[in-house]
């Protein structure tokens, strides 16, 4: 018998338009302010309490950038309290306080924006000096106090949608086109057969091994020892 949900089990909270970066490609027009109209705290945390009450078991809370909202951290613990509870943030507003007040409201993960490996690509998009580093100092502070912490990376490397049509990105540029090919050093068969793919995640493979054609390590069949607890240097912010 099929499992039938009678109400939503997940829910996505933009608590605002507010954020201190001006990123080229942001679709929630953000600005500096908070806009006109915008939900107060005690808004969402009535609107919190229902959703709760409703069945809903996991909050993924996003803006904007949450940590600008006046009285973000009382919504965080009131989610955290009876969901599980994603924040997806910039990560320039987390300082050792800040993480430890994330680590005390009981958030289960931050997301934390990446636009680049370095300051040059990074800053591109968010259009203000020194964001790069103090994205990597939140990340740092988030890990330190002990808070699960990802990094969303945004492949912007290789034609900047905007310059170029996204669909000619994707049939034209050299690497979109080999990774289609589905050529890869070594595949697994498990995968393959399942899912019809050869070999894992490209991105996971370059991270680890530098080549967009090596095993991915977080297959048991294409791992080949490779230790995924420590990143490799060339995924960690200098």
């Amino acid at each position: 018998m099929p499992l039938v949900l009678e109400t939503p089990p997940k829910i996505t909270f933009g608590v605002t338009e507010c954020c201190n970066l001006r990123c080229r490609h942001c679709y929630a027009d953000c600005a500096a302010a908070p806009k006109a109209g915008e939900l107060g705290v005690d808004d969402w945390l009535r609107i919190a309490d229902e959703v709760i009450q409703d069945g809903v078991i996991q909050f993924y809370i996003e803006g904007g950038e949450p940590l600008a909202k006046p009285g973000f951290l009382q919504l965080l613990s009131r989610c955290a309290h009876d969901a599980m509870t994603l924040l997806r943030t910039n990560g320039t507003l987390i300082d050792q306080s800040m993480a430890a007040a994330l680590k005390a409201a009981g958030v289960g993960r931050v997301l934390v924006d990446m636009m680049g490996a370095d300051a040059e690509t990074h800053e591109w998009f968010t259009r203000v000096p020194g964001s790069f580093a103090a994205t990597c100092d939140g990340i740092r502070h988030s890990v330190a106090a002990g808070v699960s912490t990802d990094v969303l990376v945004i492949l912007v490397d290789f034609g900047r949608v905007g310059k170029i049509r996204h669909s000619d990105i994707w049939h034209y540029n050299p690497l979109y086109r080999h990774l289609r090919s589905g050529k890869v050093e070594k595949g697994c068969a498990e995968c393959s057969a399942s899912q019809g793919t050869a070999g894992g995640c490209r991105s996971t493979a370059y991270a680890y091994h530098g080549r967009w054609t090596a095993p991915d390590p977080f297959d048991e069949a294409l791992n080949d020892g490779v230790d995924v607890r420590v990143l490799p240097d060339r995924a960690v912010c200098a």
